[in-house]
């Protein structure tokens, strides 16, 4: 902030001198009056931003110093650190990386300073090439002569004097001429510079003009000065800073070097099994007894040189952590059992008690730490206390998640089968905190973590069987991240142990938390938000109000996106926003967990560095992968957005009863939100357009000639889609009728009237040549035959026919459609003469979709 600060005055001193200017006056007199007030304005401005710039200056160098003493604290620190403590070594490279870090974004704004620095310089040579012009002005004092009077300027005044003389010459001819030869003899008898001054001569300044001048040179001179002053400080100040950019990059350096060490003990190295501890347990104590001594045993002299990370600050922190969690549970666990009121605990609170005993100590231990943290002024403490708020918040997001979303006995057998796994992880805190030796790690924690595993994998067995399917899954693997860990640690994987246990802490409370919020969402959506759909769509009748089944419905419409207007945000949050959370909780857990060994700068390199690098092809990173990831989630809900809010739009437009046909449509918007997801993921993995262009005409070519078939059928697909038929239209192909049921661009898809679903290819359905039943008003002429024996009175026949079907023809069905047309009465004509009776037809228009039951009817009357 103070660097912001002080480059905003040094441009407004910059502006302030850069802002003297004079145009063309009427005479040189008027510009140096014009020159002497622009001048002193500036010059009272640049007092006024000159006393303000000495007070920010002084805490900027302040703050230099800090910088540098803190640099070289650090390099103290860092190369006397041991590689046999490999908390200690991983502190001292992440203080040394942070002030790396923050040296950069410092220097991101360094080029400011260069400008003020130039623009600093090109003022002093305005101000200095102004202050020769009014120094050289005539007449010129004798101060200035030898600085100021050029060879050029030597000429001028020659060519004056010539002028003048001549002057006198023509004045005394003019007096003869006039008879006044005294004034002739009086001018002669003067001195030339005499002559010059009486005359009062244009090309010398005199009176206001002198004094003008004077001032003119006085202001300028004192601007020039000043700005002289603020240039020598910024270069002063810049060179101070590169010598701190110089050693922060020494140690920075030195820093990476190390980290490397530590990746390669962790991941690679690891060193002796635990096995071969055991075969020399004696030597392996007593070295750790050596380490331990040394590490935290106060040093002669530790009562006049104290250090907060020897002796009794170390005991201190350790037993206060340990202390303080038990009695924030203690005091939690009392303050439910015998103060909170009934009517707040529910019936089945003793159920609840243990789970709730552990969210709210767990909180209230968190604060208090967060208080010390906040107040402390020692490093270690500030280090340690960060480490457990850290912690003690993962653990209140793991017990709250559990609270909200188990019921009763499942919050118990919950609480009990996390417990392994949430001791272990404030152990291994507890480890990093004191910054514990690793060879006392590598003797403590494997038979440590041999007993947590065994402890986990029995109340995971027993207690299993009472959580939900998901937390079954979530227990499971917990289980075999113990089990890792286990055998890593006693194959001599100490550090990598710790690393997996604590990574997957905090990849397991991201997940609750995300399964958490879609619980809460769930239960949002059934109490309440089904309720204000339910009303708006009944008329103010709520969903308490609707069966089951009916709220169901809703839900089934909710999805489909036919309340997109009502629902975008809850769409948005379910269908976008919680996906993309899991996808950056995968970097996030493996970020945080890198904090144990102050590795984070090197995670953010390992997230962005490319494993696949080729220039002229394709570049992929684990931060380009979870990117491309979190895309294909926005992309997914700009579809199911746009493609709801389309159909809404449309059917507000459409007449009642009306079919819509959106298929058309969707597909469109699919291609278009797709296509532009598949474009932004070319340019996000930096495919070249050389690679996209020769890649596609691969692929056209070689698809070309297999996809013939599949590229007929999705034209024929699209001409279908664009109104020749519609979903729920009945259509009769190759003697086969029914109801379409889908359109898609390979083939259309039918449910005949005795239920047998029947896919015809599009191209199919043209090269038939398909009938649509329903395209014009869905009703078909169907022809029953009747025979008539000879003799009979055909007339009379076709009476009685006509008036025993047409009241069949009047019926509707259930949607309340005519089953036949009623404006076209039956009607019973002549066919033929058959080999025992008179051939006739029944002709009647019946609806296409109950043609076959009107049919039955019509045959059994």
């Amino acid at each position: 902030m103070t660097r912001r600060f002080l480059c905003a005055l040094m441009l407004a001193l910059c502006s302030v001198a850069s802002s003297l200017a004079v145009l063309k006056e009427k005479d040189l007199p008027r510009t140096l009056g014009v020159l002497k007030a622009e001048l002193k304005d500036n010059y009272e401005r640049q007092q006024m931003f000159m006393s303000m710039y000495e007070q920010r200056g002084a805490r900027q160098h302040q703050m230099l110093v800090s910088y540098m003493q803190q640099c070289e604290q650090i390099s103290l620190m860092l190369y006397s650190q041991s590689a046999e403590n490999t908390f200690d070594m991983a502190y001292a490279c992440q203080q040394a990386t942070n002030l790396s870090q923050d040296l950069k974004r410092r220097n991101s704004r360094m080029h400011q300073y260069d400008k003020i620095i130039v623009q600093l310089r090109q003022e002093i040579e305005r101000y200095d090439a102004l202050i020769q012009s009014l120094k050289s002005m005539p007449p010129v004092s004798a101060r200035d002569a030898d600085s100021v009077v050029s060879v050029y300027d030597s000429i001028l005044m020659q060519a004056i004097d010539s002028l003048a003389e001549k002057a006198d010459s023509i004045k005394a001819v003019r007096d003869t001429i006039k008879g006044k030869p005294e004034a002739v003899g009086q001018t002669r008898g003067k001195g030339p510079k005499e002559s010059r001054e009486d005359t009062g001569h244009p090309l010398y300044l005199r009176g206001q003009e002198l004094l003008d001048r004077e001032e003119c040179l006085k202001y300028a001179e004192s601007i020039k000065a000043n700005l002289q002053r603020f240039l020598d400080s910024m270069e002063n100040e810049n060179t101070y800073y590169q010598s701190v950019t110089a050693k922060v990059a020494e140690i920075d350096s030195f820093a990476q070097e190390r980290y490397k060490v530590l990746q390669s003990d962790i991941f690679k190295n690891g060193s002796e099994n635990y096995f071969e501890v055991l075969a020399h347990l004696p030597m392996y104590v007593l070295r750790a007894q050596m380490a331990v001594r040394q590490k935290y045993k106060p040093f002669a002299g530790h009562d006049r040189t104290f250090s907060e990370w020897r002796g009794a600050t170390v005991l201190f922190i350790s037993v206060f952590l340990v202390l303080y969690l038990c009695l924030a549970l203690l005091v939690s666990y009392a303050a439910l059992r015998w103060l909170l009121p009934k009517r707040w605990r529910g019936h089945d609170f003793k159920l609840r008690l243990r789970m709730l005993n552990n969210v709210v100590g767990i909180a209230l231990f968190a604060v208090i730490v967060m208080a010390v943290h906040a107040s402390t002024n020692h490093n270690f403490v500030a280090m340690g206390t960060g480490l457990v708020i850290n912690m003690a918040w993962l653990m209140e997001v793991i017990f709250l998640s559990l609270y909200i979303r188990l019921h009763g006995e499942e919050m118990r057998h919950a609480a009990i089968i996390y417990m392994p796994l949430m001791l272990t992880a404030f152990i291994v805190i507890l480890m990093r905190i004191v910054l514990i030796p690793n060879m006392l790690v590598n003797l403590v924690l494997p038979p440590l973590m041999l007993a947590l595993c065994v402890w986990q994998l029995v109340v995971t067995k027993r207690h299993r069987s009472h959580l939900p399917v998901l937390d079954m899954v979530y227990i499971h693997l917990t289980t075999i991240a113990m089990v890792v860990c286990t055998v890593a640690s006693w194959s001599g994987y100490t550090l990598l142990a710790v690393q997996i246990l604590v990574w997957w802490t905090f990849q397991l409370a991201a997940i609750m938390t995300i399964t958490c919020l879609y619980d809460l969402m769930g239960m949002y959506e059934r109490k309440v938000l089904v309720k204000r759909l339910a009303a708006g769509r009944s008329g103010g009748v709520g969903a308490g109000a609707l069966s089951g089944q009916e709220q169901e419905s809703i839900l089934q419409a909710m999805r489909r996106g036919d309340f997109i207007g009502q629902t975008w945000f809850y769409d948005l949050m379910r269908r976008t926003f919680l996906p993309i959370m899991g996808v950056a909780s995968v970097l996030l857990s493996f970020y945080w967990a890198a904090q144990i060994f102050e590795m984070t700068s090197l995670c953010e390199k390992i997230f962005l560095t490319d494993f696949v690098k080729q220039s002229n092809l394709i570049r992929l990173s684990l931060y380009r992968l979870c990117l491309v990831a979190a895309l294909w989630f926005v992309f997914r809900f700009l579809n199911y957005g746009i493609c709801c809010l389309y159909t809404h739009t449309r059917r507000t437009l459409i007449a009642t009863g009306q079919t819509l046909n959106v298929t058309l449509a969707r597909n469109v918007i699919a291609i278009l939100c797709w296509g532009a997801y598949l474009l932004i993921t070319l340019a996000v993995l930096e495919v070249p357009k050389s690679g996209i262009s020769i890649v596609g005409a691969g692929l056209a070519t070689g698809l070309g000639f297999a996809m013939q078939s599949i590229l007929e059928n999705f034209f024929y697909g699209i001409n279908l889609m664009a109104g020749r038929v519609h979903v729920g239209d009945y259509i009769e192909c190759d003697g086969i009728l029914g109801k379409v049921e889908s359109i898609t661009y390979q083939s259309t898809q039918i449910v005949t009237a005795d239920g047998s679903v029947i896919a015809f290819l599009n191209s199919a359905l043209f090269s038939k040549n398909f009938k649509n039943m329903t395209r014009n008003h869905r009703y078909e002429l169907v022809k029953i035959p009747v025979g008539v024996a000879y003799g009979s009175n055909v007339q009379q026949v076709r009476q009685m026919l006509v008036q025993a079907i047409t009241p069949l023809c009047g019926q509707t069905d259930a949607e309340g459609h005519s089953v036949a047309r009623t404006d076209v009465p039956v009607n019973v004509v002549f066919a033929n003469f058959g080999d025992s009776s008179v051939d006739l037809l029944v002709c009647i228009w019946m609806r296409v979709e109950d043609k076959i039951a009107l049919t039955a009817k019509v045959r059994e009357t």
